[in-house]
């Protein structure tokens, strides 16, 4: 709700990263990037090890959130993410 006071249409993103294609017509359409919080990341993805301390990892939410997130640093997109 608070993305739309500032005039914001927010939209689910879907967790398909074996279809570039699609999302890269959505990414296309993006004018920001905004990351809501979830499960962890795969520690794989920053070069660790996965812990006792890890909890629930998703691998195709990390495909597609590390692909938005690379589009829009190319693009020079803002991007707020939170945990």
């Amino acid at each position: 709700e608070e993305l739309r006071k500032v005039g914001a249409v927010p939209w689910v993103i879907p967790l398909i990263p074996h279809d570039p294609d699609t999302l890269g017509e959505i990414f296309n359409r993006l004018d920001g990037v905004f990351i809501t919080g979830g499960v962890d990341v795969d520690p794989s993805r920053y070069g660790e090890e996965k812990t006792a301390l890890c909890g629930t990892i998703d691998p195709d939410r990390d495909a597609v959130e590390i692909a938005l997130l690379k589009h829009a640093l190319a693009h020079k997109l803002p991007v707020l993410a939170v945990c």
